[in-house]
């Protein structure tokens, strides 16, 4: 009976940490949920609203941090990380990374580093593309 009660413990020891080590994976390797937000008759651009989030950089203070995705005719793409902050009021983006990829989905190129620099910010200019994304940003940060 105490082996028994033993082997039971362990095995929802086990199933725990099994379940925890599951459930830690999951929230860090969700899908994208690319949503169209503009479109042309060159490209479309999709943003990816799992990914839109508040993000607080020591150095650079706090951002919404996003991806979004430019589609060309030809099915190529290239992805942008962004960022996007006010200073003063203004507001300000920086793309800190891109990736492409070729028309078939392999990625062909990668370029910039996993978080942005104080040196890559522009200021959004008024009535510009980059204000209507930073303003869609804004609508998805969670």
């Amino acid at each position: 009976m105490e082996k028994h009660c033993r082997l039971l413990i362990v095995q929802m020891c086990v199933a725990v940490v099994m379940f925890a080590m599951v459930s830690f994976n999951v929230s860090y390797c969700q899908a994208a949920q690319w949503e169209k937000v503009a479109e042309s008759t060159e490209q479309t651009v999709e943003i990816d609203a799992s990914s839109v989030e508040w993000v607080e950089y020591p150095e650079l203070g706090r951002n919404i941090v996003c991806w979004y995705k430019y589609i060309e005719k030809d099915k190529s793409s290239n992805v942008y990380h962004c960022a996007f902050r006010e200073t003063n009021g203004a507001p300000e983006y920086a793309i800190f990374e891109k990736i492409s990829f070729d028309g078939e989905g392999n990625q062909i190129d990668h370029q910039g580093t996993s978080t942005p620099d104080n040196s890559v910010y522009r200021p959004v200019v008024p009535g510009s593309d980059g204000e209507q994304f930073f303003q869609i940003a804004k609508r998805y940060a969670k």
